[in-house]
């Protein structure tokens, strides 16, 4: 019975045909999606909705320190999104205008995989190698997470899942990523307190441990890329809003350097998918879980990366708008031509 209470979402995988041309962002916010409903709802439900988000706001905010001008910008943000959500679905001539902005994202331009009954698909990880390219990602059954492979050829055409990683404990988020002729893989590793790095022994199939690069730690959604000749790792470290950078010159160091921007419990921090260049831009996609978690994904122009100093802006928003019903999308990976993201569900 525990096992079943944990079954209140389910996630799918998506990919679209991507050039360099495109847009990142994808339309206009879905209100339905930040009070968890949809536009079958009822102004009994959108009522009932706003209550219980209000409610359940106003008991974080009776046990939460909100002398913590962080914490107190969280809280705003959360509110300020609920209301304008509310003030919207609850007019029904404003409702009727939104719904027709809304279906103008639904182009279905997509390819959708679905995760079987009893599972979900996460966390989608784009690599290329040779002529195809391989989709990792989380394959959960609600009781322990695992990482699969699909592969896509030319044509969009995809095979059927194959596991290629279990452990003992939860695996999630599969970033994979290349270092001369080796192939590496550094999966979420959170329940077991480190980052681990793989090392592909047969691609895609088999994947054996290399190298531990931290323990004793609680750190979620880890990428690793170079840069100018410095490994940059970026993760978040002890909570999901604590964006930490380490550095090294050396892949496999024992030790990593901390950076000075470390420790700013930045309101978006924790990694929505790979690093990746943009229209000569380098982008960090990241996890948006305002007003509720993996809610949409934030894309950062990262203006400046050095040893001393880290500047980003916003530069769009990719939200969950592209299909009836979906709450949530946390994770968006690109590679030279496709793009790959995940979608929410209420179960």
């Amino acid at each position: 019975m525990p096992q079943q209470l944990r079954k209140i979402n389910k996630y799918n995988l998506y990919i679209k045909k991507y050039t360099i041309n495109d847009k990142l962002e994808n339309g206009i916010e879905n209100f339905y999606a930040i009070l968890g409903l949809n536009k079958t709802s009822s102004n009994e439900d959108i009522e009932n909705a706003y209550k219980q988000c209000i409610k359940k706001i106003g008991k974080l905010l009776v046990i939460s320190d909100t002398s913590n001008k962080n914490l107190s910008h969280i809280f705003d943000t959360i509110l300020e999104s609920v209301d304008k959500s509310y003030k919207i679905l609850s007019n029904s001539e404003k409702k009727t205008e939104y719904d027709k902005e809304l279906k103008l994202c639904q182009n279905n331009d997509y390819i959708k995989i679905e995760a079987p009954e009893n599972k979900y698909y996460a966390d989608p990880q784009l690599f290329k190698f040779g002529s195809k390219t391989y989709i990792f990602f989380e394959e959960y059954d609600y009781i322990k997470g695992k990482i699969s492979c699909i592969t896509i050829d030319k044509n969009l055409n995809i095979s059927k899942p194959i596991q290629v990683l279990e452990q003992p404990y939860h695996l999630s988020f599969p970033y994979v990523f290349s270092d001369g002729n080796d192939i590496y893989m550094v999966p979420e590793t959170t329940k077991n307190g480190t980052i681990e790095l793989y090392k592909s022994a047969r691609f895609p199939f088999e994947w054996k441990k290399f190298h531990t690069i931290l323990t004793g730690i609680w750190a979620s959604d880890t990428v690793i890329f170079e840069l100018n000749g410095i490994w940059w790792l970026f993760t978040c470290i002890k909570n999901a809003n604590n964006f930490t950078i380490l550095y090294s010159y050396d892949l496999l160091a024992k030790q990593w350097q901390h950076h000075n921007f470390n420790n700013t419990n930045k309101l978006q921090g924790r990694m929505a998918g790979p690093v990746f260049r943009h229209n000569g831009k380098i982008i960090r996609p990241v996890q948006c879980c305002v007003p509720r978690y993996g809610y949409c994904v934030i894309f950062y122009h990262i203006t400046v990366l050095s040893r001393t100093n880290y500047i980003e802006k916003e530069i769009g928003r990719f939200y969950p708008n592209w299909e009836d019903k979906i709450i949530g999308t946390h994770t968006f990976s690109c590679s030279e031509d496709i793009i790959a993201f995940d979608g929410k569900f209420k179960l």
